[in-house]
């Protein structure tokens, strides 16, 4: 043997047919959609009680609403951790002035040591806040998205609640 023709697909290439190595997307997931209908008609969906519908809907929307409430709080925590520490920055550069001003250099560099400790801090504080921000968006968007109140109104209206 030659040693191109030792690796299977110098040989896959070289001697079989390019459509074998083609796919026909189309048929492909045509199958794919009669191969779940057969499971979908052989594994029929049980049927669910109204009443046990009703409750799972009503506690999905709860648990929604409760992720927005719980997400818009920590990002007002967050934020007002990030104010906070950009208040005490400031307050910082103010006597680290204050320590150049009457030439304190031990002053000067302890409270130099401090802001960078601060700035440090602050980059934490706004990498959680962005973090919390996109949470809360995501669960915004989940609460928007949520497409069970016509169907809570048509099982409270059968329930008669």
């Amino acid at each position: 043997m030659k040693p191109e023709s030792q690796n299977f697909l110098n040989l896959v290439l070289k001697n079989a047919d390019p459509s074998i190595m083609t796919i026909d997307i189309s048929a492909n997931e045509q199958k794919a959609a009669e191969r779940r209908a057969a499971m979908d008609k052989a594994n029929p969906p049980a049927k669910i009680e109204p009443k046990v519908e009703y409750n799972r809907l009503v506690s999905q929307l709860f648990d929604l609403k409760q992720n927005c409430k719980c997400f818009e709080i920590r990002v007002n925590d967050f934020a007002g951790q990030v104010h906070q520490l950009e208040g005490r920055i400031t307050e910082e550069l103010k006597e680290k002035k204050r320590c150049v001003a009457e030439g304190n250099l031990r002053g000067e560099r302890f409270y130099e040591h401090r802001v960078e400790l601060l700035e440090d801090e602050l980059a934490d504080a706004k990498t959680r806040l962005q973090g919390a921000r996109s949470n809360n968006t995501a669960a915004i968007r989940a609460l928007k998205v949520f497409d069970g109140h016509q169907r809570i109104a048509e099982l409270t209206k059968e329930l008669g609640l």
